[in-house]
């Protein structure tokens, strides 16, 4: 009898995610020569640095300024990000996995006045998301609203369907801007009432619910919405401040460049400096791995044989199940098995009887 058959998943192969969280970094956060300083203005067209806004998907001419204004009104907490000034610090590609959970990032500034405290959180609006989803990005959907799209990740990683905007895909297919906006009580405390502090810390996948963490109001109709102080960039590692104010204040005082020499520079054109002391990055790190699971089924009459050469075909003695292979499709013979894809080994012998109903579930990582 023939020791393979064909596999048939009425439900579809379908790919499932499980989700690998670091949380190394919230005690030991990332600071000295690791977390590294750069300053960029948009009106200053002498230094390489003014393109970084458009890498951020921030306005850099006066005609995108008009269309991020437009996109962004003034009821819209995005418009707080129209600013001249950026300083960003970027997590070293070896420093996080696949992303950063938005929600656990907290940022200590250093500023002239002191270090300012800076938090990640996301929308009130929970839009297509649900709370296992949000350390993958910002749910709000404005954040895609006319020129201006920040962070945006155009396709499943997986399906490669389209997912941005939700309503080209409506069905079930979650929205992804893979950014998360940052807030700091220094600059403006939760409209709501509150402290962007609380609820910070390494948490589950809801944290708003576990720790009361705060979420930021988008839009206020008619009145002032809450101020974002920058954005994070979840998969590729930049943390972009914008407030005026803290930008302004950031002090470089004791700061090295790169090399480790002193930093002997202005307050306006610095790239790559740190700092031995007063500024570190607190977040969890995120890996995402893609599981495609296959049921696999040895019925009665089935898989009763051994190659064990101690086994004596017709005996009807159980066999002992040791390893599962999965197989192509064979183009020349269907009846046989093509390329071996998939084979593992089980941690120990599955005994079946030739009257048996013996079932497996095989998953691979993607």
């Amino acid at each position: 009898m023939a020791n393979y058959k064909l596999v048939q998943n009425s439900n579809g192969y379908v790919f499932s995610s499980e989700v690998d969280r670091d949380s190394s970094k919230m005690t030991t956060p990332l600071n000295g020569s690791n977390l590294k300083f750069t300053y960029a203005d948009r009106t200053d067209n002498t230094r390489e640095q003014a393109n970084l806004f458009s890498s951020f998907r921030l306005p850099i001419t006066a005609n995108q300024k008009l269309a991020f204004n437009s996109a962004f009104g003034v009821n819209y907490a995005p418009k707080f990000l129209n600013q001249d000034v950026i300083i960003l610090a970027e997590i070293p590609k070896d420093e996080y996995g696949e992303l950063v959970d938005g929600k656990s990032i907290k940022f200590e500034f250093p500023t002239t006045g002191g270090t300012v405290d800076i938090y990640g959180t996301y929308s009130e609006d929970t839009g297509f998301l649900t709370s296992a989803q949000t350390y993958t990005s910002d749910p709000e959907e404005g954040l895609v609203t006319g020129s201006y799209k920040l962070g945006v990740s155009k396709s499943d990683p997986v399906s490669g369907a389209q997912v941005n905007p939700p309503a080209s895909n409506p069905t079930n297919i979650p929205y992804k801007s893979n950014v998360c906006l940052l807030f700091s009580d220094t600059i403006a405390t939760p409209v709501g009432g509150g402290s962007w502090a609380t609820g910070w810390g390494p948490q589950s996948s809801a944290p708003y619910s576990v720790g009361g963490k705060k979420r930021y109001d988008f839009e206020n109709n008619g009145g002032t919405p809450d101020q974002p102080v920058g954005i994070a960039l979840l998969d590729s590692g930049f943390i972009v401040i914008t407030d005026p104010t803290l930008t302004h204040d950031f002090d470089v005082t004791g700061a090295f460049n790169a090399d480790g020499t002193p930093y002997a520079g202005g307050t306006t054109d610095f790239a790559d400096i740190y700092f031995a002391a007063g500024s570190s990055l607190h977040y969890e790190t995120i890996n995402t791995e893609y599981l495609l699971s296959v049921l696999c089924v040895a019925g009665a009459g089935e898989f009763t044989d051994s190659k064990n050469g101690t086994f004596i075909p017709g005996t009807h003695t159980d066999v002992k199940v040791t390893e599962i292979a999965l197989y192509g499709e064979n183009a020349t013979d269907p009846n046989l098995p093509g390329e071996l894809l998939a084979y593992g080994k089980l941690d120990r012998p599955v005994t079946k009887g030739p009257n048996d109903f013996v079932s497996f579930v095989v998953q691979i990582k993607a």
